[in-house]
């Protein structure tokens, strides 16, 4: 059986782990990411009371490993996995357990550590996953919006190949929908026809927002739970 083409549409760099036995993958990038100053005022203020910092990306992590504040050094980091993890060296760093990662994996990690009050680092807009997860736990979770997302001015005609021949797609974040609308409505008025899968609440938003149907959320980021999601949508919509 020919492989089927998950395309994913995301906001920072692509994933360069492991495929998904089934599927042709294939990461498109609309969005570029600039880090925002941030004053002490408004970092005292985000620290106020947290008893851990919650990192789900490699910039992010990058971001905190370049700061010489005291009080970061001081508290626990939870991580999205150890790809994220191995970008704090020296840090004291927590991964999910079984190689989980994503949003809903850290908040489960806080809720077994006892952590009541969370910081996430990461940039001004999200997909959603990590809050929605944190409130479902009854866990404090406070954002510091570190970097923010400007949308590309084209893409690739090898990417635009990729979307037209998509089997189905995938979004990773609101500014990954917004910008691919933006750039090309006319590819997006095709796409919302195909199954499609989003990383998080904010996202499945967007995407309904912009006229589709025929979509899931996904229970995390990771390609293989964007897969599942898409199964799982295709399975539904058989039966």
């Amino acid at each position: 059986m020919a492989e089927r083409i998950l395309v994913v549409v995301r906001s920072a760099e692509p994933d360069e782990r492991r495929g998904v036995e089934g599927w042709d993958v294939r990461q498109i990038v609309v969005c570029q990411q600039e880090p925002i100053e941030i004053d002490s005022a408004r970092l005292e203020k985000a620290l106020e009371g947290v008893q851990a910092l919650a990192v789900t990306s490699p910039r992010a992590a990058l971001w905190l490993d370049s700061r010489t504040e005291t009080v970061f050094r001081d508290l626990p980091v939870l991580t999205a996995g150890e790809r994220t993890a191995s970008f704090l060296p020296g840090w004291n760093t927590f991964v999910p357990p079984d190689g989980a990662v994503g949003g809903r994996a850290v908040a489960a990690l806080a809720g077994s550590e006892g952590i009541s009050k969370l910081l996430f680092i990461g940039a001004t807009e999200t997909a959603g996953t990590l809050e929605e997860a944190c409130r479902d736990a009854g866990i404090e979770c406070g954002h510091l919006a570190v970097y923010q997302t400007r949308f590309v001015d084209s893409i690739s005609e090898a990417d635009l190949t990729a979307l037209r021949e998509a089997t189905a797609v995938a979004f990773l974040a609101p500014s990954a929908v917004d910008a691919l609308v933006r750039l090309r409505p006319d590819v997006v008025l095709e796409l919302a026809k195909r199954p499609t899968t989003a990383a998080g609440e904010k996202t499945l938003s967007a995407l309904r927002r912009w006229g589709w149907q025929d979509v899931r959320e996904a229970e995390g980021p990771a390609l293989e739970e964007l897969a599942a999601a898409v199964d799982d949508l295709a399975t539904h919509t058989k039966g």
